[in-house]
């Protein structure tokens, strides 16, 4: 993704992007990277640079969970913004790096989507977000009768919330914070 040259990783980055109701998520692979890299909001912008009316890059949150196992118990969540730059690790081709970074709405909460996913935040799962004083509501689709665990952030508390949705047989859902619930 990113080429050769002064500034550039000393490996691979791999980045790509959801865009969902007009908000961006960023997701980023890392492998065989010699030497740290500080992942900027500036590498995001690069590469939706091609799209008219593209969203920003998020100000918001960095977040991760361990590559290998997907475990939403090793979530950790950084600020992600301009003065806050992804911290990516020295890594080889058996220990790389997945991370994203999402926007963090108006009301202080961040969707992080499918922890077990390595795009958590993916078009053909969620199908809308709309965020306001009250909270979040994302757009939730599958089969009947999959469960899907949606994580959000609430920046004020620092913490992950999970809502689990059991799908109907329309196959579509809402999944709600700060209510925590799935219709």
């Amino acid at each position: 993704m990113f080429g050769d040259g002064a500034g550039r990783p000393a490996g691979n980055v791999h980045a790509t992007y959801t865009l969902l109701s007009g908000w961006a998520w960023d997701h980023a692979m890392a492998v065989n990277l010699a030497a740290p890299y500080a992942l900027t909001v500036a590498d995001f912008s690069a590469i939706r640079s091609d799209i008219p009316d593209a969203p920003p890059p998020p100000g918001g949150v960095a977040y991760s969970v361990d590559a290998d196992t997907l475990e939403e118990a090793t979530l950790s969540v950084a600020p992600f913004d301009e003065a806050h730059p992804i911290a990516l690790r020295a890594c080889g081709f058996s220990d790389w790096l997945l991370v994203h970074a999402a926007p963090v709405f108006a009301n202080g909460w961040a969707l992080l989507g499918e922890l077990g996913k390595w795009v958590p935040v993916a078009e053909a799962r969620f199908m809308g977000v709309e965020a306001d004083a009250g909270g979040v509501r994302v757009s939730v689709a599958g089969a009947a009768g999959e469960t899907v665990r949606v994580t959000f952030w609430d920046s004020g508390a620092a913490r992950s919330v999970v809502v689990v949705c059991v799908l109907p047989a329309s196959g579509a859902a809402v999944a709600a914070v700060p209510a925590g619930t799935c219709e």
